[in-house]
């Protein structure tokens, strides 16, 4: 009789140290995806806005990592080729796309980037808007 328990104790033991490391193995998976989440940054321009200054003042912030560029002639052409539209104005505007250091604190990086004065607003990953001021 005392065999039988002895032998239930240890499977349950061994049951749950092998559940307890796959626990573990989750949590730590989890947090790696936690602290790998891409920070993205939308930068909308004023119509006024040349992008290729606007692109080389941006791209002096130290944390930025890429800048892509959506125009707005290219994304309305898309629009205009997938849909049968009026003849009407571009509502697009341009932007950037803006991929920062995972170490970077994008609100401190947004913030530099709304001050700038060819910027209309400026989005990121929690859906904040600002002002281009």
């Amino acid at each position: 009789m005392k065999n039988k328990f002895l032998s239930a104790a240890a499977i349950i033991i061994l049951l749950t140290g092998i559940l307890t490391v796959f626990i573990s193995m989750a949590n730590a998976k989890n947090l790696n995806l936690l602290c790998s989440k891409k920070q993205n940054i939308v930068v909308i321009l004023k119509n006024e806005a040349n992008i290729d200054t606007s692109k080389d003042e941006i791209s002096k912030i130290p944390q930025i990592r890429i800048i892509n560029i959506q125009y707005r002639d290219k994304e309305w052409s898309k629009m205009v080729n997938k849909m049968d539209l009026p003849n009407m104005e571009n509502p697009f505007k341009n932007e950037f796309t803006i991929k920062i250091n995972k170490k970077a604190n994008i609100n401190e990086i947004c913030n530099k980037i709304k001050e700038m004065n060819f910027v209309e607003s400026v989005k990121y990953d929690s859906d904040t808007e600002g002002s281009g001021k």
